[in-house]
């Protein structure tokens, strides 16, 4: 499962958690949206707890920009919490990625370049 973190905490995301084996939670280059993120992996580990299943949660780094204030004070509010792991690759911002997130068409531009090598599109030809 993939969860958008605003109003994650709901009926419906009680099912939907329920019967995942991973969360993926997105968290972009702001604080709020790394305390949203730190919030959704609370919520996925306490139903986890209560169901008394494992139910692993990981976060996806969207939209960051490199060597930015922005990214780096996201980066220590993380570190401080200190409990949700994150996969190794950062989706970097480029309109791009938006598009692939919003239309599910594979990345094009810059956004192909910088994504990592385990990660490319191969072509059918």
């Amino acid at each position: 499962m993939i969860v958008g973190t605003a109003g994650f905490d709901s009926r419906i995301s009680d099912f939907i958690t329920i019967e995942s084996d991973l969360a993926l939670i997105p968290c972009k280059a702001t604080v709020a949206d790394a305390q949203g993120a730190i919030s959704t992996n609370k919520y996925v580990s306490a139903t986890a707890n209560s169901i008394r299943r494992d139910i692993p949660s990981l976060g996806v780094l969207v939209d960051f920009d490199k060597g930015t204030t922005a990214t780096a004070s996201v980066n220590e509010l993380l570190a401080e919490y200190g409990k949700l792991e994150f996969v190794d690759s950062i989706l970097w911002h480029a309109t791009s990625f938006k598009d692939a997130l919003n239309t599910g068409a594979s990345p094009q531009g810059r956004a192909k370049k910088l994504l990592p090598a385990q990660f490319k599109i191969k072509s059918a030809a």
